[in-house]
């Protein structure tokens, strides 16, 4: 018989053993203490998974049971391997700029905070170096309570260059949404459409219909944009708005498990971003083919009687 009959002799090349390995912790994570302790190289490889995402305990992550927390105390005893292996995370309310020191490869962040990176004596300093550096691809934040207002020119930053899929908890306050129409210039909305691979957009509440629809117009990669309203009305919307397949109203049915949702699409389930795009994909479709194309509304989610702003 063989050597490669014997099953026990074969060796698999260090990439297949990777793969194999990733996949398997990947698919049953309560394995991987114990796929730990195959070899050293395979827990450099999957213990970073143990963290993904990493949720940081605070009020927000208890109250919404989204599964182990991380107490802030222990970041400093997480190894160079896992800290640079962590691509997720939810913040607590403080110490924003002492975990984006230590996990320098962040790429799909919820800032749940209010907590500025910047001071109120030097509003106009560049934002920390551990901010900038990030590699952003999706991003959930309130924009005036992160950056100040005249440091907005900071979405140039490489750090936003990637970014794909953002949410927009609320807009500086000098961006003023009561004047329309929307100008073209710094410290606007225009900053938004200037994100050079933005492709994914979502606003929390009612917004105008004449932004929507400067958003729609300006943002020329843009393939969704989700509105998280509990009050939107399909009457308030003119046709050149409510006829593009890229505009999505989603409503609380869906918001009730709004941070257990970013949980499941931060450890690669679905989420209400690949809802929406598969209810954009089925518009297209009727589109395409002269169906009816009555609503943007998300299915199963009731109208409301609140009047939206115009």
């Amino acid at each position: 018989m063989s050597d490669i009959d014997h099953p026990s002799d074969t060796i698999f090349p260090p990439e297949l053993e990777y793969v194999i390995f990733k996949l398997a912790a990947g698919q049953d994570r309560g394995s991987i203490p114990r796929l730990m302790l195959v070899a050293w190289r395979v827990k450099e490889w999957i213990e970073p998974l143990m963290y993904q995402p990493l949720l940081f305990e605070s009020q927000i992550t208890r109250d919404n049971n989204l599964g182990p927390v991380f107490p802030f105390e222990r970041l400093p005893q997480l190894s160079p391997n896992v800290a640079a292996g962590v691509k997720s995370s939810i913040f607590p309310a403080a110490s924003v700029l002492a975990i984006l020191d230590k996990l320098p490869s962040l790429e799909n962040v919820f800032l749940s905070v209010a907590e500025k990176l910047y001071t109120d004596s030097e509003p106009g300093e560049p934002l920390p170096a551990a901010f900038t550096r990030l590699p952003f691809r999706h991003l959930y934040c309130a924009l005036g309570d992160l950056l100040f207002l005249p440091a907005l020119d900071s979405l140039e930053y490489h750090c936003f260059a990637g970014l794909t899929h953002f949410e927009l908890f609320s807009e500086p306050t000098r961006w003023g949404v009561d004047t329309s129409p929307w100008p073209a210039n710094r410290n606007s909305w225009a900053l938004i459409a200037a994100l050079p691979s933005l492709t994914h957009f979502a606003l929390n509440n009612v917004y105008p219909a004449s932004l929507i629809g400067f958003l729609l117009s300006a943002c020329t990669r843009l393939t969704c944009l989700v509105l998280l309203s509990v009050a939107a009305r399909g009457g308030r919307y003119p046709p050149a708005v409510a006829h593009d397949p890229r505009f999505v109203v989603m409503r609380p049915s869906f918001v009730v498990g709004y941070l257990r949702d970013w949980v499941s699409g931060a450890e690669g389930g679905p989420d209400y971003w690949a809802r929406a795009d598969a209810f954009i994909a089925e518009r297209r479709a009727r589109q395409r083919t002269g169906g009816e194309d009555d609503t943007f509304i998300y299915p199963g989610e009731p109208e409301s009687d609140t009047s939206d702003s115009e």
